[in-house]
């Protein structure tokens, strides 16, 4: 995870995944709210991802987290057929 170089309050999580050796004991979800745990320590106001399109365990994951799909869906690199969602969550917003 990064933080926004323009905005430093803005956390981006980048590219996470789990060996399928281990998904469906809630590693994804344990990885995750350990990122979200960390963003709001260091004062983060919200936390930004992509996720691929469709009916996927990541898109679930990070909706039941509480993120939603902002912007306009883009292609997951120039050429392919597979599209990904931005999604945000806002924490530690004194305007929430």
């Amino acid at each position: 995870m990064t933080f926004d170089d323009v905005e430093s309050r803005i956390a981006h999580l980048y590219s996470m995944w789990v060996d399928p050796t281990f998904r469906g004991i809630q590693l994804g979800q344990r990885l995750l709210y350990a990122a979200m745990e960390w963003a709001t320590a260091l004062g983060a106001i919200s936390m930004q991802l992509s996720v691929t399109c469709g009916d996927t365990p990541a898109r679930k994951l990070y909706e039941s987290a509480g993120f939603i799909p902002v912007g306009a869906l883009e292609p997951l690199r120039p050429g392919s057929t597979l599209e990904v969602q931005a999604m945000e969550l806002r924490i530690n917003d004194p305007e929430i």
